[in-house]
Parts: C-alpha cells; structure tokens; sequence
C-alpha cells in the first residue's frame, strides 16, 4: 500500500500465501491439510498446496520446470526421531518468469520449533485441561524445552534450505527478504525476567518455572533465526523499554517519541523503490 501511494503511476502486485500453521516443510516444501474452507462443496480440496508450488504457477509463463532436490531434517510433532529426507521441487526456469520478485516478507520459525506447544506446556498442567478428548494428543500438541530444543539444533539446516530454494527457484537474493522479528516483551527495562529483581513488586514472567524455561527456548530460537539467515532483514521492532509488558512508567515513551522504531519502510530498499526526485516515504512512529 505505500509504495502505491508514493507514487500514483506505480502498480503494486501483492501475492499473499501465508497459510497458518506452516513451517519450512509442512507449508512451504509441501502441502498442508486446510484448516478453513469457503466452499462448501463436498469434493473441495483437503490439502493446501505447497506455497513454493503456488508461486512458480503464478510467476511462470510455461508448463517448463527445472528439478532441484532438498535433504530437510523432518520429525513428528512432540518426537524427538529425526529423519533426513529429500525434497524434489519443479521450478520456472529464469527465462520463463513473467517478472521478478521485489520483495519478499516471510514469516518463519515458530512452528518449526513447536511454539505453540511450548505455550501449552507453560500454561497448561495437561492438553486435557481444554477438553477430556485432546489428552489423547498430549505429546504432539504439547511439549517443554527438551523437546523444542532438537527442534531449535535443526533450524539452520532448514533455513537454509529455505534460502537456496528462494535464489534458485525464483531468483531472490537474501537481501529482498524481510523476516518478521518480535519484540522481547518478556523482559523488563534491565533485560531480567519481568519481575526478576525481589521486592519490585511486579509479578512477571517468572512467577511459572515452567513458563520461564518455555520463554528461554523461545528466545534461544529467535537467536537462532537471525544467526542463521544472515544477508535477510529482520522487521523493525520497538527499541528500549517502552513496550516491555513490566516496564515502569519512568521507561515508556510517548508515541511520537523517536526510540519508537518506525514500520518498515519501503523506500529503504533500493531495489524495492527506484530512484525518484525528493523524499516519497514518509515513515510515522509505530503506535
């Protein structure tokens, strides 16, 4: 919407196939069992076909494909039995490509680590305590660190995979990608578990041993990610204090104060904008 609106002769295409629920393998490699439908006939689709196979449909101009094999570490949710697999994709060759990809914002990472069940291991005593039924999926829909862990060692090879598909598949370069990066709002003004210091008089994140542990992972996983996807951007996120959920009144900020870190702004990625005379991107602090 913004680069539309710096310039009124820009057209802007924008290809939408985040499916929730993904990860690198399940989602972007192969499909995924639908979660939501809008078609109410009996014979509608079951499975969400790969994001990676959706996007060479939509960019070729040809039925031509080239092959390209990918080994991805692959396991069952809630087990620790890890297997190598290889991955066959058929891409558009370049010279079939109906345009290049500007820029691409990827959302990746938490699925693979299993972070929804680590959220239910942390806030949960069993699955059963949403509905007697779900006891009889406890270990995949609900695991601590020692599990997400193993999860969290294979992340890189993953990524990597990721990486290669996007440059050799669709020709982007890391630098036209944007991962989405999530503020550390477990944290207080001094980067201590909320409520960490004794006598603050602030219950915080800390207040569950089980929660905490969850959260160290989670935060070892976003470690990880910007580790191993070097030459990606990370998504602007809040600088300082001032969005901490335990943060003391003395450490938030005004709206209009600059240690708000703007949205992402388009006109910063050269490829992205071209060249114009004056400044077209005006960036506002977050709210």
């Amino acid at each position: 919407m913004q680069l539309a609106l710096e310039d009124r002769h820009r057209a802007v295409t924008l290809v939408h196939l985040s499916c929730s629920g993904a990860d690198v393998v399940n989602g972007l490699f192969v499909g995924l069992e639908a979660r939501e439908h809008y078609d109410p006939a009996a014979g509608k689709s079951k499975t969400v076909p790969p994001q990676f196979d959706q996007l060479t449909r939509l960019l070729c101009r040809t039925e031509a494909r080239s092959a390209e094999t990918y080994v991805l570490p692959t396991y069952e949710a809630g087990s620790t039995r890890v297997a190598d697999r290889p991955f066959r994709m058929e891409w558009c060759p370049a010279a079939q490509r109906k345009r290049d990809v500007d820029l691409l914002l990827l959302s990746i990472g938490g699925n693979d680590v299993g972070f929804s069940a680590l959220a239910a291991y942390a806030f949960l005593e069993s699955a059963g305590d949403i509905a007697s039924v779900v006891k009889l999926r406890e270990s995949k829909l609900r695991f601590g660190p020692a599990v997400a862990d193993v999860y969290l060692s294979l992340f890189d090879v993953r990524i990597d995979a990721v990486k290669r598909a996007l440059a050799q598949g669709f020709g982007v370069a890391p630098s036209t990608v944007v991962q989405t990066s999530y503020e550390a709002l477990q944290y207080d003004e001094n980067n201590k578990f909320c409520g960490a210091e004794f006598g603050s008089g602030r219950l915080g994140m800390d207040v569950h041993s089980k929660l905490r542990s969850s959260l160290r992972a989670s935060r070892r996983s976003e470690i990880s990610t910007t580790a191993f996807s070097s030459g990606w951007n990370a998504s602007a996120r809040a600088r300082g204090a001032a969005r901490r959920i335990c943060a003391p009144a003395s450490a938030r900020v005004s709206r209009s104060s600059p240690n708000i870190s703007r949205p992402f702004c388009a006109a910063e990625f050269a490829r992205a904008t071209p060249a114009t005379t004056g400044p077209k991107c005006r960036c506002r602090a977050s709210p």
